[in-house]
């Protein structure tokens, strides 16, 4: 079976996301969501694809597909399937969580996206919440008591 015409382009203007120029950036943004306005469930799904294969995109270009996906899913979630739903839920909780240290803006938009689709999913998105929420205190807990610990009278190790 053929690529869709709509997955060459949207892969097309992602792979130009990468662009130095941010007025570029912009437009193609700009283009990815006008294109979700037109066919959303293609558009998101070409857009998960491309940041599955793309592991290593950094981080700002990776916040920018994000919020793109969550624009269009602002105005179209209502035309999601579950299974799409259940992909991008799994996409964003996994870019909330992937780095260890606190990198706010991509963050923040990865749980843009986890609301965008929660909206119109709430059952499929609260576990996601839950969990990233449950995530956050256990390592806040642990740091505290890392913390702790190495303030303290040293440890020596049997």
């Amino acid at each position: 079976m053929t690529e869709s015409y709509m997955k060459k382009l949207s892969s097309t203007l992602l792979d130009a996301i990468t662009d130095k120029d941010p007025l570029v950036q912009e437009q193609v943004c700009s283009a990815l969501c006008s294109l979700g306005e037109v066919q959303p469930v293609e558009m998101l799904r070409a857009c998960e694809e491309y940041l599955r294969q793309h592991d290593k995109l950094v981080h700002p270009y990776r916040e920018a597909v994000l919020r793109a996906m969550a624009r269009v899913l602002s105005s179209r979630a209502s035309e999601l399937v579950k299974d799409t739903a259940s992909t991008i839920i799994l996409l964003a909780s996994s870019e909330m969580t992937k780095m260890k240290d606190l990198v706010g803006a991509w963050q923040q938009a990865a749980s843009g996206l986890l609301v965008a689709v929660g909206r119109q999913f709430i059952s499929k998105s609260l576990p996601a919440f839950v969990n990233y929420e449950y995530r956050n205190r256990v390592a806040t807990a642990c740091n505290s008591t890392r913390n702790v610990r190495l303030k303290g009278k040293p440890q020596t190790n049997f």
